[in-house]
């Protein structure tokens, strides 16, 4: 029987101890209730219900109860005592009626004398008192946990003692048969009435077994012991909410216990039910929307009143299979545009909630499409990139396959080095969709040739030799030469002979197969520099032949000019003359000079005599 009120049972003892002065008092009454629902009618100690559902509320029990035991808690519980080590396994089935459940079974390996033995009752005068219960003698002979008492000394008595089990009178003797026959080894339900003598405050009974053939024979079982007494009349029933009757109907808001009293004129018992409410669950969702086709997911997100335990019924429409069961988050990627109905229902405690929908819109990736001008050309390379994207293009995130970026609609970008360069457009639509197109290599940037030569002499005497020109450039397919005196020539060796003195600029244009050119010029010198000294002047101021002049002397890179007299005394020296000696100072007569050169081809030394005449 289930836990009582606390209150109601603090009451009913205070009221039984007023009644009998002794420790071993117990109530005469017994009830059992129990609580169903629609969904699930069979009752229970608690029921489960959803909130404005009606619960059931039964019960059943009379006054006059001293003891109830049917041993399905797999114990002898309160009230007993034994010393033969009782079994709850039911290790001689099958179970039929009237025994049921868990049974006690005096089985295997017990002590004897073998025995049940109850508590002390305070039995008042009178009459009426009865002890029921269910017996059954083991019935297979091989079985060692189910042999049967099968002499007549090994049978079960039944007895009560008035004096705290000093002294123990037979009620009844069950006598066994040798051949397992009668009704003693078959369930069976048994009554024996309580003798006037046996009434004291201080009662007890046994089931008593005194002979076996061993420890290991002669096995029975009990089952559903009830001792009751003949009170009870004018007995009532009363609930906590005030119902007069067994069975109740209420429609409770909160989960709550219940609890029923039966009760005579001097002994009350009571028990309790609990009715767990439910409240019935919601169905709301939230998912991402709207979203983009192809790459996007929305999550499913459940903000319902619903524990993760529930029954979630999703549902998505235009044959999209849901992704899961629970209460989520779900993900569902990878939709095609369009608009999808996502709906709910929620079941929990067998309460059913409405149904809740959502309406995802799928947005359409835009269509990326671009171009360059150019896509391929020299080294540095000035692109203009322009988007042909639909639909209309609010965001831009353009990649040049350098490292660089631009965020422009329609952006301009130099290449500074060569290579081939993959190009990627991100390009995000008014609705917030992006997408992107990358195509591969798509910028050519070749390099530019270096041009190099070298010419051989860089300088040459008038009519004696031509200049040889070598091409040293690297990546140059053609060759353009300007030689400076208006010759050219396209190959990449080649020689020019020069018919005039002076310094040329020699331009080498070369190009490449592409069209990237370069250009680089030196200078080559064409000189006359065969020095003439003359023998005579005449410094006398008539602006003519006044100075010691020497042709070509200005195509020497270093000159110095020493002059003496006719005593050998130095009378004039200079470095790097300029042809500016004019004898002043000098008498007419004859000089000596000698003259250090270091020239662009040659170097030396001129002695030689000049006449200063006036």
């Amino acid at each position: 029987m289930k836990k009582v009120n606390i209150l109601f049972s603090i009451l009913i003892g205070i009221l039984l101890i007023s009644l009998v002065d002794t420790p071993n008092v117990y109530g005469q009454c017994a009830i059992s209730a129990a609580a169903s629902s629609a969904a699930d009618p069979t009752p229970k100690d608690t029921a489960e219900i959803c909130i404005g559902e009606a619960a059931y509320l039964t019960s059943a029990g009379a006054c006059g109860y001293l003891m109830i035991n049917n041993f399905n808690n797999g114990t002898v519980g309160v009230g007993w005592s034994s010393n033969a080590s009782p079994m709850f396994n039911n290790p001689c089935p099958p179970l039929i009626p009237p025994a049921s459940g868990i049974v006690c079974w005096i089985g295997s390996a017990t002590n004897f004398p073998r025995q049940l033995t109850t508590i002390a009752y305070n039995l008042g005068i009178g009459s009426g008192y009865t002890i029921d219960w269910d017996m059954k003698y083991g019935d297979i002979q091989s079985h060692q946990n189910c042999e049967d008492p099968d002499q007549p000394n090994e049978g079960v008595h039944i007895q009560y003692s008035t004096n705290g089990g000093m002294t123990w009178t037979d009620m009844a003797y069950f006598t066994p048969t040798n051949n397992m026959g009668g009704p003693l080894y078959t369930w069976n339900h048994y009554q024996e009435l309580v003798p006037l003598i046996a009434l004291s405050p201080t009662t007890q009974f046994r089931w008593w077994q005194n002979q076996t053939s061993g420890y290991e024979w002669d096995h029975w079982g009990i089952d559903n012991v009830e001792i009751t007494c003949a009170s009870g009349i004018n007995t009532t029933v009363l609930w906590n909410t005030g119902d007069t009757t067994f069975n109740i109907v209420v429609h409770p808001t909160t989960s709550q216990q219940y609890y029923v009293t039966v009760s005579d004129s001097m002994f009350s018992a009571a028990d309790t039910v609990y009715v767990k409410v439910h409240p019935i669950p919601t169905a709301d969702f939230t998912a991402t929307s709207p979203i983009c086709s192809d790459y996007d997911t929305t999550t499913i997100q459940y903000t319902g009143t619903a524990s993760p335990s529930a029954t979630y019924f999703w549902n998505i429409d235009q044959g999209i299979t849901f992704p899961g069961t629970g209460r989520g988050p779900h993900i569902i990627p990878g939709l095609f545009a369009g608009t999808y109905t996502v709906s709910l229902s929620v079941e929990e405690h067998n309460c059913v909630s409405l149904t809740d929908t959502f309406e995802i819109i799928v947005n359409q990736l835009p269509l990326i499409s671009f171009k360059a001008e150019p896509y391929e050309g020299c080294v540095p390379l000035t692109v203009t990139f322009s988007d042909n994207s639909i639909p209309t293009i609010q965001d831009y995130k353009w990649y040049f396959g350098t490292g660089d970026s631009s965020i422009l609609a329609d952006p301009v970008y130099m290449y500074e080095d060569t290579g081939t360069y993959t190009i990627k457009l991100i390009a995000t639509s008014y609705l917030g969709c992006y997408d992107s197109y990358t195509a591969e290599d798509y910028i050519s940037v070749y390099p530019n040739p270096i041009a190099d030569f070298y010419a051989d002499p860089l300088i040459v005497k008038l009519d004696t030799e031509p200049i040889n020109f070598t091409s040293m450039s690297t990546g140059a397919d053609f060759h353009d030469w300007d030689f400076g005196d208006g010759n050219s020539s396209t190959d990449s060796v080649t020689s020019n002979q020069y018919e005039e003195t002076g310094t040329f600029d020699v331009i080498l244009l070369v190009t490449t197969k592409h069209g990237c050119t370069d250009t680089i010029i030196h200078s080559v010198e064409v000189i006359e520099d065969d020095l003439t000294f003359p023998n005579v002047f005449t410094p006398n101021g008539d602006g003519y032949n006044d100075r010691f002049v020497i042709e070509n002397l200005e195509t020497y890179l270093f000159s110095n000019i020493m002059i003496y007299n006719r005593w050998g005394k130095k009378i004039y020296e200079k470095d790097n003359y300029q042809n500016d000696w004019d004898g002043e100072g000098a008498a007419d007569g004859v000089y000596y000079y000698v003259l250090t050169y270091k020239g662009k081809l040659s170097e030396g030394e001129v002695n030689g005599t000049v006449t200063i005449v006036r």
